[in-house]
């Protein structure tokens, strides 16, 4: 048989859960571009959290699968030690032995038959914080490197690459990088660490710049969007516990205290002043300690208390139902990298607190530098006269990220077809 007549089978990997309206952007973006393509692909998603995953991915005619090294979380360290090792075996033995006994579209099934891997852009090449050996760096790394030991093509999607802070974990990635076919970076600081590791790359922009996220918005969001008066000072806000990141976990106690207690400064003093209405969108509620949801919360209380007009949003919406909302919002004040991405594309002007070089490089890159501060750092003062600026010289500003906006479109649409297209014929 033709190979161009067999079934397109594109495994999409890394994928994280659905419940990050980031990374599902990335990996309903990364579908779209794909069948742009191949309108015939089969496209599956391997994931942790592919069980939760199937559902939503599902009704856009996706396919959720497990890694092909899965290791389920676990907050028994040990025990999660001696299960990662039970099931690198197990992942071992389906890929060069029992792929031939099997008739399910099991994962190393999936592996043999697949067209094209390629890893989901997104920031999860880094080093842990917290513990001397991560091992979601090792499966994350270990998924990649077997693609090219089996001869498939596999491609990096634009990505953030570190904080590398641990030696061993720059080696890993740059090994395993170098084999890879394409390396795609989605801002200039990532792409310089590769240069010095002598990794050859290729700096696309993120991929969800060229979404199509805004279908009509579904029931869930309807109610709430009838209530937004769309005439007032609406101010939209995400808010994390980034303390996962810093390179002294815990090192002070009251930094995210001070961190929530900042952004209430900025955000009261925008309510009494100028009658503002603050609408706090938690991004993300994972499992496992990636969830908004808790600090969100502590934020709307802290407002309320004094007497603050402020709206806890829905943290279930898609990645389509938060663009209608955010295009109602008139600035955006985002920690969420993606949620000023998504904010961007609505025409909302956004002010990022960035808490890894990620946004900071994104924005720099997009020529917007000036609304990019560090979340660890910022002082109130400085946030809000930058927010008072863009609403004084709001035409020009909404300009600005409007130019901006369509250069990374039309840059990451033409560079990430082109690095995958050849892959996909």
């Amino acid at each position: 048989m033709n190979k161009k007549d067999q079934d397109c089978i594109v495994l999409i990997n890394n994928v994280y859960s659905y419940r990050n309206r980031g990374d599902s952007a990335i990996a309903e973006v990364m579908a779209q571009c794909i069948r742009s393509i191949r309108p015939d692909a089969k496209i599956y998603l391997l994931s942790q959290f592919w069980k939760e995953n199937t559902p939503y991915y599902k009704a856009l005619g996706l396919y959720s699968r497990p890694p092909l090294w899965d290791i389920p979380m676990d907050n028994n360290k040990v025990r999660r030690l001696f299960r990662a090792i039970y099931l690198w075996l197990k992942a071992f033995w389906g890929l060069f032995a029992g792929y031939r006994k099997s008739t399910d579209e099991t994962t190393p099934v999936l592996y043999r038959k697949a067209r094209m891997i390629i890893d989901a852009g997104g920031g999860s090449l880094f080093s842990s914080n917290r513990y001397l050996f991560y091992l979601g760096l090792c499966q994350h790394l270990f998924n990649l490197w077997i693609g090219k030991l089996i001869n498939k093509p596999v491609l990096l999607a634009p990505q953030s690459i570190g904080p590398l802070t641990k030696s061993i974990d720059l080696q890993a990635v740059s090994k395993v990088l170098k084999k890879l076919d394409v390396v795609m970076v989605r801002e200039p600081i990532s792409g310089k660490i590769m240069e010095q590791e002598n990794v050859p790359c290729e700096l696309v922009p993120d991929v969800a710049f060229i979404g199509s996220f805004r279908t009509g918005p579904s029931e869930r969001v309807q109610p709430f969007l009838q209530t937004i008066d769309v005439s007032a000072l609406n101010i939209g806000v995400t808010v994390l516990d980034w303390r996962w990141a810093e390179k002294k976990v815990g090192q002070d106690p009251n930094r995210l205290d001070q961190y929530i207690q900042k952004i209430e400064t900025i955000l009261f003093r925008l309510h009494k002043e100028q009658g503002a209405h603050i609408f706090i969108f938690p991004h993300a509620d994972v499992s496992f300690g990636n969830s908004d949801l808790a600090i969100s919360e502590k934020l709307q209380r802290r407002l309320k208390t004094k007497q603050a007009k402020v709206h806890l949003v829905n943290p279930n919406l898609s990645a389509s139902d938060l663009c209608h909302t955010y295009r109602a919002m008139k600035v955006f004040l985002g920690s969420r990298m993606h949620s000023c991405i998504l904010a961007m594309l609505e025409g909302t002007p956004c002010i990022s607190l960035a808490y890894q070089h990620k946004t900071l490089g994104t924005f720099e890159w997009l020529g917007l530098k000036e609304y990019a501060f560090n979340a660890y750092q910022f002082e109130p003062e400085q946030v809000f006269a930058r927010i008072e600026k863009i609403l004084h010289q709001y035409e020009k500003t909404k300009h600005q990220f409007d130019k901006a906006t369509t250069w990374a479109q039309q840059e990451a649409k033409t560079n990430f077809n082109h690095y995958i297209r050849p892959f996909l014929k």
